[in-house]
């Protein structure tokens, strides 16, 4: 039976790419397929970044579900 861990987050744009190279490893490394949800646009006063996503079991991105991250940026396709 697959594992899934799952996280729902709250990431800014500065800090979303290390999140998304975090969760990589620890799909790849507790050999687990994960999920993040991540609010995209203002909230609270902070704006988060969206981009949630999801790893296979070898840490590969499987999924990227927010693309366009603010209104005035071209998508990212490839997390960094």
């Amino acid at each position: 039976m697959d594992q899934i861990y799952l996280a729902s987050v709250l990431n800014s744009k500065a800090g979303i790419d290390k999140e998304i190279n975090n969760l990589s490893k620890v799909a790849s490394s507790h050999n687990v397929i994960v999920m993040m949800s991540n609010y995209i646009g203002e909230s609270g006063g902070y704006e988060a970044a969206g981009k949630s996503s999801i790893w296979n079991d070898s840490g590969g991105v499987s999924c990227i579900f927010s693309l366009y991250i603010f209104p005035n940026e071209k998508p990212n396709p490839t997390p960094s």
